[in-house]
């Protein structure tokens, strides 16, 4: 090139009609280093406004063209390209812009040093007026006239933007085909190698596609039967089941767990679906095998009914030598009871006997007071007879009683037990307090409670030895006391009382105040033991239950 031609050639390309730019790949974001006046023209940028700028400013945002590609993929490897493109002026006009991208290399190293940018407005801007005579022109009484020129280039131009756009429009078609195409592909390939089960199913569960895992489990491709159905290989008593979570939506929140029949054996199968997004009418099933997970499972279930019914006979036995422990109380307390009533009656019979042989007749004053004396003996031991009856009865029907009552009733089957022992017992009661539960269940708590604290007394030999029994409503629980000044609970056991085989008496077996804490936790309570100082400095133990006052009320809360 002469150098006249060098000077006058940015003016020549200056003058060209088409807008032509430079940008430099090797800068940061290959900014444009030239535009033509045909450039600013085209889009209302000046030449300063232009400069630095990558290309991409002309899109404002409309930014999702599929064409676009096509210029990336072209500066990315290095190669032409031509395609029509949405760009827009500077006030925000649209433009279809028939660019042409090619890239320039230095002839000497062979290394890329810009890309040339060629721009052709084809849209042909046409007024409202313009739009308006070419809609009328359409109409078929013109065209039994003859056109004029202006008509006919009109006419023209409108057909050169309409047919600009339908080729944009249908190279971005073209590409999304492509592109779904390629989708298509890649799901195929994915789904049919995808390591778990997943089959293609309608509504009506028939299988429209399967993939390589799930065929290994059903062996599919080996079935005769053309229209295959997801029916034949459910177990009947997991179809309902994956019916209603179909037919009601469920599979959108959560999975199901079915029994499927596999080429050899039934396994259970965890299944989520979704629908299709290429079909809608299609479900998309994901199959997780949990055959292994379902019989460990299942294996653990059993083993802890199993544990659950040795623990119920276990705590059945403990309630069977618990209450075998009582009832060897109670028969030792009824024993010290009825002697002395019953050496009454030998001695008033006696005194009969003897009376008859050194009168010839006894008075009926003595007759009568010998007679009454015997029957309140017989009586005494007819109550606790009654008592020590209704204490055993197996009797597990929740009632309302009176728990003063019950503890009256207590004191009078261990009465002479306590009295042999020289043992004071005081009862504190401001009101009496009527309480809906198994009566003798109670019963048995305080009968263990003061048994214990007797034979405590017994063994550390108390001089003066006192138990208070406290009976007081609070709020929404009734508490009950009992004190005693027997020296107290050891540290080492206060804590772990209350657990099974453990006694604070030597010989205990521990499996009375285990029972009491069962008991009164079943009617919603607490128990607990404390050690206690009392005012005139001796200490013992306290022990404290507290039950609802309405027990219907407590559990629903």
């Amino acid at each position: 090139m002469n150098s006249d031609l060098k000077n006058y050639f940015f003016e020549i390309i200056n003058q060209a009609s088409n807008g032509i730019t430079l940008s430099d790949p090797n800068q940061q974001d290959n900014p444009l280093i030239f535009v033509n006046q045909a450039f600013s023209d085209i889009f209302g940028y000046s030449y300063d406004e232009a400069i630095g700028q990558n290309c991409r400013f002309l899109q404002h945002d409309d930014t999702d063209q599929v064409n676009l590609d096509k210029v990336r993929d072209a500066i990315k490897n290095k190669k032409e390209c031509t395609t029509v493109l949405r760009n827009y002026t500077k006030d925000g006009k649209l433009i279809y812009n028939e660019i042409r991208i090619s890239p320039i290399f230095d002839k000497e190293t062979n290394k890329l040093k810009y890309f040339l940018g060629i721009q052709k407005d084809i849209t042909t801007s046409t007024s409202f007026e313009q739009k308006s005579y070419f809609q009328k022109l359409l109409h078929t009484e013109h065209f039994n006239q003859p056109l004029s020129k202006n008509d006919i280039q009109t006419l023209l131009q409108e057909f050169q933007t309409y047919e600009a756009e339908l080729l944009a429009q249908n190279e971005e078609l073209v590409e999304k085909d492509r592109k779904l195409i390629m989708l298509n592909m890649e799901f195929e390939a994915l789904f049919k190698e995808a390591p778990m089960p997943l089959l293609l199913v309608d509504e009506q569960l028939q299988i429209k596609k399967f993939n390589h895992s799930s065929d290994e489990y059903f062996l599919f491709s080996q079935s005769k039967v053309e229209i295959k159905s997801l029916f034949h290989y459910v177990e009947k008593n997991s179809i309902q089941k994956l019916l209603r979570w179909i037919r009601y939506d469920q599979y959108t929140a959560s999975t199901t767990e079915v029994d499927m029949n596999c080429y050899n054996e039934t396994r259970r199968f965890k299944i989520k679906a979704k629908r299709y997004n290429l079909d809608p009418s299609l479900l998309l099933f994901t199959l997780a095998d949990i055959q292994d997970q379902h019989e460990v499972q299942t294996d653990l279930e059993q083993k802890v009914q199993e544990q659950l019914q040795k623990a119920l006979k276990q705590e059945k036995f403990i309630q069977d030598q618990s209450k075998l422990a009582s009832m060897g109380e109670m028969i030792d307390a009824i024993a010290h009871q009825w002697k002395q009533p019953l050496g009454i009656v030998s001695m008033q019979t006696d005194f009969l006997l003897q009376m008859n042989q050194e009168k010839e007749s006894i008075p009926y004053e003595e007759v009568k007071e010998c007679k009454e004396s015997v029957l309140s003996q017989i009586n005494h031991l007819v109550e606790t007879l009654e008592q020590f009856r209704d204490f055993l009865r197996p009797n597990k029907t929740t009632q309302r009683f009176s728990l003063l009552k019950m503890i009256n009733s207590v004191l009078l089957l261990i009465k002479d037990d306590i009295m042999k022992h020289t043992i004071e017992i005081s009862v504190e009661a401001s009101d009496d307090i009527e309480f809906d539960g198994v009566e003798n269940e109670l019963k048995h708590v305080l009968i263990n409670i003061l048994s214990n604290a007797k034979d405590i007394f017994i063994e550390r030999s108390v001089k003066d030895k006192e138990i208070i029994i406290s009976l007081k409503q609070k709020q929404n629980h009734i508490q009950i006391t009992i004190d005693d000044n027997a020296g107290g609970i050891p540290d080492n056991i206060i804590e772990k009382l209350f657990e099974n085989h453990v006694s604070g008496r030597k010989g205990g077996t521990g499996i009375g105040l285990y029972m009491s804490k069962q008991i009164i936790t079943k009617l919603a309570g607490t128990i607990e033991a404390t050690n206690i100082e009392h005012p005139d400095g001796s200490h013992g133990a306290r022990f404290t239950l507290l039950l609802p006052y309405n027990k219907e009320k407590m559990y629903d809360q």
